[in-house]
């Protein structure tokens, strides 16, 4: 039975972290190495980790010597000391179900060796306790149809649902601890240069939504911001030759722009999306908003966010 290494990086998580352990924990594969690695936590989270360490020896904790602001250089600790012949993630709130690594070290070890990670659907777990479906992949059965789906964002970026063989792990290398939110976002467009991706057509994660979430931090949007100028930057050759996701991209960038301000460089960003694609409404649309201002922006979004919630 082969081992997997599951990396899980914390942050002031002590309010969820033992229901995330605990979820690793029931998991029906039973030969796993599970390595957690503190971003130096103000909380009781590195004392969680150890008293659940003490009571299992697959389990290690490590604490880095300086907070480092994100999840990515955490993340890259665990990786370096992992020993698994394939590598699994999860997010500090994030659970399993019971069945996910079993599901998905069974697929990849029936997959052809052209697939190199897994990824499966995913629910929603609300602040009450509530479960309903979030996302559910399709195939993607060419490199093309991967990576065409990462750089336009039609694909649901996240760490929690993705196992991967070793193989993979040393094509793609380490994350990018240059990126704070937008970290997955990158890793996945690397990914896809390098392999195949499978999808187990079952919902395996549970994915938290509360207000302590990193992705929905007062900061976010400043980060998020200067992620997708790197990501940009980072992948340029990649996005020139896909100018369609580079548009989408370019408008999301726009959008984030003027919800901070920033309309001067949010119409700059507009018009290069608006002359890759002319007849496109969106982008007159958020053009007309950086006219009117950010305070109009939040509130149509916050309008948005308030259908698609009781949708």
């Amino acid at each position: 039975m082969p081992l997997v290494s599951v990396i899980i990086p914390t942050y002031n998580s002590a309010k969820f972290l033992s229901r995330t352990i605990e979820s690793v924990l029931a998991q029906t594969y039973r030969n796993f190495e599970l390595i957690i690695v503190d971003d130096v936590s103000t909380d009781d989270t590195v004392s969680i980790i150890r008293s659940f360490a003490e009571k299992d020896s697959r389990i290690s904790c490590m604490v880095l010597d300086a907070n480092s602001g994100g999840p990515a250089r955490p993340t890259n600790k665990g990786l370096a000391v992992a020993k698994g012949d394939f590598i699994a993630f999860l997010d500090h709130d994030d659970e399993w179900l019971p069945e996910k690594l079993q599901e998905q070290v069974s697929f990849l070890q029936s997959a052809s060796k052209d697939i190199g990670a897994v990824v499966c659907d995913v629910d929603l777990l609300t602040p009450d306790g509530t479960r309903r479906p979030m996302h559910t992949f399709p195939d993607y059965p060419t490199k093309e149809s991967f990576l065409t789906a990462v750089l336009c964002a039609n694909f649901f970026f996240m760490f929690s649902d993705l196992c991967m063989r070793r193989e993979a792990l040393q094509a793609v290398g380490l994350l990018d601890e240059r990126y704070i939110l937008g970290v997955d976002h990158d890793y996945y467009i690397r990914l896809a240069q390098t392999c195949l991706i499978g999808v187990v057509h079952k919902p395996l994660i549970r994915y938290a939504v509360h207000p302590q979430n990193l992705s929905r931090g007062s900061l976010s949007l400043t980060n998020a911001i200067a992620d997708l100028e790197l990501l940009l930057d980072t992948h340029a050759e990649l996005f020139a030759r896909h100018p369609r996701c580079y548009r989408r991209r370019m408008v999301q960038l726009g959008s984030a722009l003027i919800a901070v301000g920033n309309m001067q460089q949010a119409r700059s960003t507009l018009r290069t999306a608006f002359f890759l694609n002319p007849w496109a409404f969106d982008v007159p649309f958020y053009f007309l908003l950086s006219l009117l201002g950010k305070r109009i922006h939040r509130a149509l979004k916050m309008i948005k966010n308030t259908v698609q919630n009781h949708a």
